[in-house]
């Protein structure tokens, strides 16, 4: 009457590398970008692997009448690729790739020939300035800087259920279940170098009020995010013969989470 379902998986998911390693991320203890270089996965990724991704699973299933199954059933899954546009790529940084952002003031005078646009207005007709964006001239003040923790750890769901399914009659079933899951240390996003407000009396400007006066905004990627679902299902399901069969079903669920909708809502940018 009783069938016991015991299993443990071992995952590991090596951080990202660039194949000529033209990679790399910010340290907070020196302020500086590091590069990436030939040897160890973490030389090459400048992220620490993860090597504790132990997942259990266990299900059962139990058969107290002829017509009365209950099943119940948890699992732990590791989240080992996070693709948030190219905000959480350590390839997308300076100096190999220059995202420039400047602001410009219709006030200022109209930029000649290739003035920097910060010291004057250049019009998008003009185009950008000749080497602007190469490597060389890469500077963290004008670009933004993707950052994630060298030690950061994979983010993973915990998964459960317990339904039980009954035969009312021949042919005609009813299965109610409980869903849960919790899902533990989801990667967000956020400002590393976040600016502080303005007291009362100030109106300093948003970099003189960064914590880093040599970069502006940082985009760290962490493992900050959380989520919890729970739901119940039921499902009503009545065979008949030619293999037609009706079907109903009814989803009451309630889920929490301290960063949805990032990169797909315009919802204010709220993971920062």
């Amino acid at each position: 009457k009783l069938t016991i379902y015991m299993g443990l998986r071992y995952e590991l998911g090596t951080p990202q590398w660039e194949k000529s390693n033209y990679l790399t991320n910010f340290d907070p203890s020196t302020q500086t970008l590091l590069a990436a270089k030939d040897g160890s996965i973490y030389d090459r990724s400048l992220v620490n692997p993860d090597r504790n991704n132990f997942a259990p699973r266990i299900g059962l299933a139990y058969t107290p009448t002829s017509r009365t199954v209950i099943r119940a059933g948890y699992g732990v899954s590791y989240v080992h690729f996070n693709r948030l546009g190219g905000e959480n790529l350590l390839s997308f940084n300076g100096p190999h790739v220059v995202e420039v952002n400047i602001d410009q003031l219709t006030s200022q005078p109209l930029c000649v020939g290739n003035a920097d646009p910060t010291t004057c207005f250049r019009t998008t007709q003009m185009g950008y300035p000749t080497g602007y964006n190469i490597p060389s001239r890469f500077d963290p003040l004008k670009a933004r800087v993707n950052y994630i923790p060298s030690n950061t750890r994979t983010g993973y769901v915990q998964s459960w259920h317990l339904t039980t399914q009954w035969e009312l009659i021949p042919n005609l079933l009813l299965d109610v279940g409980y869903i849960g899951n919790k899902s533990t240390k989801l990667v967000i996003l956020g400002d590393y170098n976040q600016a502080r407000p303005n007291n009362v009396g100030e109106s300093l400007s948003l970099q003189a009020r960064r914590p880093l006066s040599k970069y502006q905004f940082i985009q760290a990627a962490f493992p900050g995010g959380f989520a919890n679902y729970h739901a119940m299902q039921i499902k009503l399901e009545r065979r008949f013969t030619g293999g037609f069969y009706a079907l109903n079903a009814f989803t009451w669920s309630k889920g929490i989470d301290n960063a949805s909708g990032h990169l797909e809502f315009q919802n204010g940018d709220n993971s920062r």
